[in-house]
């Protein structure tokens, strides 16, 4: 199974059916197991914030969670305020975010989208944050983070 099947299953698995997000060209394999799996909904929105909004009003609405598809790099940084919303609120929302290529993530510069310390950054405007290595570690992750 490839991280984008994985993070799919393990999103329904905990009975998140519905996201909202951007693509990108680090996330199209996920887009193409979401546009697979018929009974996950997903928006495409414009802004990833305007997608975290989404999500934290889905659930405010629905009690039901919503993931939130980012892009990597700034994309992922542009989710830090509907999360610090999301907190403070609590509503329940769940970001998926990517980033770039294993081998490039602890050296600086020169990589696409590239952010020191992304995971870090993100950590103190969550309950839950946690970098996945392998695509096995994937689920567990989803169910920590629902």
């Amino acid at each position: 199974m490839v991280g984008a099947q994985a993070v799919v299953a393990g999103l329904l698995r905990c009975g998140i059916n519905c996201g909202f997000g951007i693509p990108s060209i680090h996330n199209i394999p996920l887009y193409e197991c979401m546009r697979q799996a018929p009974q996950f909904h997903h928006w495409v929105a414009r802004h990833e914030q305007a997608a975290g909004f989404a999500a934290d009003g889905f659930y405010r609405q629905s009690g039901q969670i919503a993931a939130v598809f980012a892009s990597t790099g700034p994309g992922n940084l542009f989710t830090l305020v509907p999360l610090l919303e999301s907190l403070q609120s609590n509503s329940s929302v769940l970001v998926i975010g990517s980033n770039i290529a294993s081998v490039l993530q602890s050296k600086t510069g020169g990589a696409l989208h590239e952010t020191p310390q992304q995971i870090e950054i993100v950590r103190p405007l969550t309950r839950y944050a946690r970098r996945v290595e392998s695509p096995e570690e994937i689920p567990q992750a989803i169910a920590e983070a629902a």
